[in-house]
């Protein structure tokens, strides 16, 4: 689903999403094995009192890697 090897435009843009909507986008992320590098990026974006789903989300999966 995720052909690209870049997904920072995509996240990215996820943070303008509704909640709902990111909701559903980080399901799909996490139903995949994307490799945890590829989120990087995004950190630097993320601000956690206007990006709650996408902050609990990247806890949770750098939580997760080994």
């Amino acid at each position: 689903m995720f052909q690209s090897d870049d997904l920072s435009p995509l996240l990215k843009a996820s943070l303008q999403w509704n909640s709902i909507e990111q909701f559903f986008f980080w399901q799909l992320i996490n139903a995949h094995e994307i490799p945890t590098r590829s989120f990087l990026p995004l950190v630097k974006c993320v601000e956690p009192a206007k990006h709650p789903e996408a902050t609990a989300n990247l806890i949770l999966l750098f939580k997760l890697e080994k």
